[in-house]
This record gives structure tokens, sequence and C-alpha cells, in this order.
């Protein structure tokens, strides 16, 4: 999807810089100094001065206490306004779990950004405990459930292009998947299995289950994930539960048809 605006089919250069800038911003674990910004974007400090003033008007960027640029509110806001306008997500949090095991844990519903998972929504289950999702959150994609399975819908040639452009193989725990020859027989088994484990990837003692949704070529790709204490699961369970997740990931897809007919 392209960041940039266009006036005739032609890109303008003060947005499409203005969206790297954001994008650059956005990808950083703190504040990001002007000077990296136009270095690493390859434009003028003064141009890049110029677009961060303007960012900083908007609210999309805000200065830091310690120098630099960090994400301001406004990305927040619209973050939101995405999600609510989303009708997967809306599907997501209406789809009825009954009182088993899937409406006791948190469910996350998931998106893949190059080899990373985002959490796009959550729906916190009945029994306390277990792991805190936040919407928003970005994790390696071979840690997460759903990652898992969202991955597993891609060739092996793409799998290797995402993971060559990553900053190294992040494992969240000594249990994380931990190479790329390693991730590929994991893949491999969940396509054969139907649904994703995440075995103590994300947390330890943490049991994930996922799946990925069927969606149209120009959709966004999304998964659903759920959170489970190991301890507590045995393997006629994790069956049974990756069994439910398909049916509830197949009666999401079914949703999103039938409103897209309908409108």
């Amino acid at each position: 999807m392209s960041t940039a605006s266009s006036t005739s089919g032609r890109s303008v250069p003060s947005v499409l810089r203005a969206a790297q800038i954001l994008q650059a911003v956005g990808a950083a674990d703190g504040a990001v100094a002007l000077s990296e910004l136009s270095r690493s974007l390859g434009i003028a400090r003064s141009t890049a001065l110029n677009i961060c003033a303007a960012l900083v008007d908007a609210e999309l960027l805000a200065r830091s206490d310690v120098g630099g640029y960090r994400l301001g509110p406004a990305v927040v806001a619209l973050g939101r306004r995405y999600l609510d306008q989303s009708d997967i997500v809306s599907e997501f949090k209406a789809v009825p779990l009954g009182d088993g095991t899937l409406a006791e844990n948190t469910l996350v519903l998931s998106t893949l950004d190059g080899a990373t998972a985002i959490y796009l929504a959550r729906r916190p289950g009945t029994r306390p405990g277990g792991l805190t999702f936040h919407v928003g959150e970005r994790i390696p994609a071979h840690c997460s459930a759903s990652g898992l399975a969202l991955l597993s819908r891609l060739s092996t040639d793409e799998i290797r292009n995402r993971y060559s452009r990553a900053p190294g193989f992040q494992r969240l725990t000594s249990r994380s998947i931990g190479s790329i020859d390693e991730l590929i027989d994991e893949l491999a088994a969940i396509r054969a299995r139907g649904f994703a484990v995440d075995d103590e990837g994300t947390a330890l003692g943490m049991l994930g289950l996922g799946v990925a949704l069927d969606v149209a070529a120009d959709e966004i790709p999304v998964g659903i994930g759920v959170s489970l204490i190991k301890s507590t699961v045995t393997a006629t369970m994790q069956e049974r539960i990756g069994d439910e997740l398909i049916s509830v990931a197949q009666g999401l897809r079914g949703s999103a048809g039938r409103r897209s007919v309908a409108g």
C-alpha cells in the first residue's frame, strides 16, 4: 500500500517524505534525532526539520524531553478510528464464543507487518490471569500463535525474504523458534495440522493456538489466537480448541463476506 498522496498519478514529495518520517519514528524503540532522520532517509536536514515541524503542529509527531521525535497523540486517534471502521474488528468483537474454553481465555486478532505480528484487537476472557495483550503491540511473528498461522499462508521464498530484512531472529523466551530453518519446519507442521501452536514461545508457561482467516488477495491478512495456561491443556483439549478456533475463523470470514455483499 503506497503511503504517498498523488496528483494525476504523480507522488507529492513532501507527503511521501512525511510518511517516511512517520514510519521511521514509529519503527524506532525511542525518540529519533533529526540528524538520524535526515541521514537514514537521505533528505536535507532543513527539509526534515520543516516536515517534522508540520507533523508536530498536526500532533502526528511530538518532541521528546530528551531531544528528537516520537509519535504524537493524533496517531493513536487515527489508529483507533481505523480499528473502529474495520468490519473484521467489529465482527471479531461480536462473534459468539459460547461458554467454553475460548470464552474463558483472552483472544487476539492480529495482522502481519513483514516478520512482525501486530495486535489489532483483543477479547479478554472470563478467567483471570494469563498474558496481557495491548492493541497495537508488536511482537516477532514466529513467537505468536496467530503470527505463525499467518506466516504459514506464505510461500517459503516469501518467508525467507521477509526474515532476510528483519533485524535478527529475536527470541522472547528460551523456547522461541530460533532460526529460519526451524521456522520453515514448524510452518509445514502448521499447514498439516490446520492450526498453529506457540509452545511457550511468547511466555514460559503459556500455550498459544492460532489460525489465519481466508481473505481475498486485496484484503489485509488477519489471524486469531488464544492464550492458555499450558499446564491446564491436555493433548485432546489442544485439538478440540484448535478445531473451535477454525470454526470461529470460518464464522468471521462468513460474516465479513455477508456484510460485504449486503453493503
